[in-house]
């Protein structure tokens, strides 16, 4: 299951790690995949820790990082959050960050 909020409410942040550890309790076989922007700002990062510290299964967390895509804008990367991190999956998500360092 791919959760893709559209973080322009702000309490996503904040619900998201109650919604997916909800979502695990009902289906705990289950891959579940959180995308999230990564900004400058920081405001994703106690999102991450609480979802971190929900202590799920096999979970993979994958950030790349980019410039803005203009003057002042604020997304400088994307992550992800894969709770039943399927086989193969963090080799893939390296290989994919490192064409992005690349550039």
């Amino acid at each position: 299951m791919l959760i893709d909020p559209s973080y322009e409410v702000k309490a996503d942040y904040a619900a998201m790690p109650a919604l997916l550890r909800k979502v695990h309790a009902k289906w705990n076989v289950g891959v579940l995949a959180l995308w999230y922007p990564v900004l400058a700002s920081g405001a994703e990062r106690p999102m991450v820790a609480a979802l971190e510290a929900l202590g799920l299964p096999k979970v993979l967390r994958h950030d790349i990082r980019f410039p803005p895509a203009r003057e002042g804008h604020g997304m400088i990367g994307s992550g992800v959050f894969v709770v039943n991190a399927p086989f193969g999956i963090e080799a893939e998500a390296d290989r994919i960050g490192r064409l992005f360092r690349a550039h």
